[in-house]
């Protein structure tokens, strides 16, 4: 059980101003909505599929995560804010997994390190 009226009233005053700044959630964009309710391997091909048009594909995952990860920060822009929805939860979740996945092997887009080089030229490659 939350106790809201205690989370609210009992804020040291310099943290009375919420940072970082933010609107209040205005929901679940349509596209994510769609997204989580779809199984795990259903998720993959979706953005398998969406990668064809890396614009969109690029917005979907950023947006996406975004959402997600306000949630998961508890930000006053998360879809659950103050409030609790296990199955939706248990969505949300998942599909931070998958979203978190697609992000770090196609979204990032990493370029394999030369082969064949010193650690010192490895180090100057990396900076």
């Amino acid at each position: 059980m939350l106790k809201v009226r205690s989370i609210q009233e009992d804020v040291p005053t310099l943290q009375r101003y919420y940072w970082p700044p933010c609107y209040r959630s205005g929901g679940i964009a349509a596209d994510l909505r769609s997204f989580i309710r779809l199984t795990a391997a259903e998720q993959r091909a979706e953005l398998a599929a969406r990668r064809r048009n890396p614009d969109l594909h690029d917005a979907f995952v950023n947006n996406a995560l975004g959402t997600l990860y306000g949630y998961v920060y508890g930000y006053h822009d998360s879809p659950l804010y103050l409030r609790t929805d296990d199955e939706l939860e248990a969505r949300l979740l998942s599909a931070k997994l998958e979203l978190e996945r697609e992000f770090l092997d196609h979204f990032l887009r990493p370029k394999p390190a030369p082969a064949g080089i010193t650690l010192q030229d490895g180090c100057s490659y990396l900076r």
